[in-house]
């Protein structure tokens, strides 16, 4: 089991990887934004949900993500859109 500042660590090798683009680093960018999630720390879930959307802006499930937290937070309403 690794702490939290363990995780933050992890995550943040992983996306200094410059290799790292496309489908594949949106999800760890995903991962990452459910991580932060579980932690309550919601407007880093959703800049890193973002961050997924603009790493694989084809990938729907993306977007979809980014959307549930936009609603979850009470950011998206029908003017919205």
């Amino acid at each position: 089991h690794l702490g939290q500042s363990d995780m933050q660590r992890l995550f943040a090798a992983a996306l200094r990887n410059k290799t790292l683009r496309g489908v594949n680093k949106g999800s760890v960018l995903t991962s990452a934004s459910r991580y932060f999630a579980l932690l309550n720390d919601y407007p880093v879930t959703l800049r890193l949900a973002q961050q997924a959307v603009k790493a694989a802006p084809d990938e729907l499930q993306y977007r979809l993500n980014e959307a549930y937290w936009l609603i979850s937070m009470g950011m998206l309403d029908a003017e919205d859109s």
